[in-house]
């Protein structure tokens, strides 16, 4: 058999060579997989780490500027709620401040939900009409104080993905009364050919709103990269 002889050559030394260094043909696998974790590391949705850090510093900055301008000694607290699918942001952990005490709310949707199907987990209520999970939450302008009282009170802070806040941003600006403060980019949301014209928003099929389109990058003048974005909303408090 010509495999015990010394003349055999492994499959791998036949495609790269005899001649071919090891630690070179290591230095091009890694240089190969360099793209990948650049991408899974810095891009990828990264938005609900960018979105707590912003969170936490900005909370732990008005706490600050409330104790210094009020001379309160106990901690400030701000809530927060997160109208994003299951799991989609780390929580306290993430969150910690020692000048401020942090609530955060989000969807329900717990195993107790989703093994019955009587009910209709949160997540899945918002998904599927995000305006009217919102106006359930919420309330509108015109309810009276008796449908109120099922209503949540508007928190501090609300976090939303992009498409999403296209869709709820009148009644989170007009009936809550909150406005945005940050647009977080968090992943890739498509691909397509490069146009010229960025400013031809109805050229954009995929352009759902007529506010702001998805943040663009171009490259090599020939692809457009669409990025998904993270929307944060802050309601000022006459408490705080």
């Amino acid at each position: 058999d010509s495999r015990d002889g010394r003349n055999y050559k492994s499959p791998l030394n036949s495609m790269i060579g005899d001649n071919t260094s090891p630690k070179l043909l290591l230095a091009v696998l890694i240089l190969l997989n360099y793209p990948h974790l650049f991408y899974l590391g810095i891009i990828h949705q990264r938005g609900p780490i960018a979105v707590n850090q912003f969170l936490a510093s900005t909370i732990d900055k008005k706490a600050r500027e409330v104790s210094q301008s009020k001379k309160v000694e106990n901690p400030q607290e701000y809530s927060i709620h997160f109208l994003m699918g299951c799991h989609s942001a780390p929580l306290y952990s993430h969150l910690h401040t020692p000048s401020a005490q942090v609530n955060a709310w989000y969807l329900d949707c717990s195993p107790n939900c989703r093994s019955n199907p009587e009910i209709v987990c949160e997540s899945d209520s918002f998904s599927s009409d995000p305006l009217g999970f919102a106006l359930s939450v919420y309330g509108s302008s015109g309810d009276d104080d008796c449908s109120k009282e099922d209503t949540k009170e508007p928190p501090s802070f609300l976090v939303v993905m992009q498409d999403d806040a296209v869709v709820i941003g009148n009644v989170l600006m007009d009936n809550l009364k909150m406005s945005r403060v940050a647009s977080i980019r968090h992943t890739v949301k498509f691909l397509s050919w490069h146009r010229h014209n960025h400013d031809d928003i109805a050229s954009y099929d995929q352009c759902i709103s007529h506010e702001r389109c998805h943040d663009v990058v171009t490259l090599f003048s020939l692809i457009d990269i669409h990025f998904d974005h993270m929307e944060v909303f802050y309601k000022s408090h006459p408490s705080l």
